[in-house]
């Protein structure tokens, strides 16, 4: 499932068969129209975050600006 093979975020844009780098730790800034201060989680879309837990509540990261994620990917 997707809580077990969440690994971090991507720095860029990736288009499948290619290769990327992803952001494991510490701040990502390849995001945008975030609610600042907030816990973000998977959501039940693929590939999105909210700010409400989705069927697997595994918390992934805060804001800490409309376009900055601190990562808490926490085992």
């Amino acid at each position: 499932g997707r809580s077990n093979t969440f690994i971090g975020f991507a720095n860029a844009a990736v288009t499948t068969g290619n290769a990327g780098d992803v952001v494991t730790q510490g701040i990502v800034t390849t995001v945008s129209g975030l609610s600042v201060a907030r816990n973000y989680y998977l959501s039940d879309t693929a590939g999105a975050i909210s700010t409400t837990a989705g069927t697997l509540t595994r918390k992934v990261a805060i804001s800490t600006a409309a376009e900055q994620l601190l990562i808490t990917n926490i085992w």
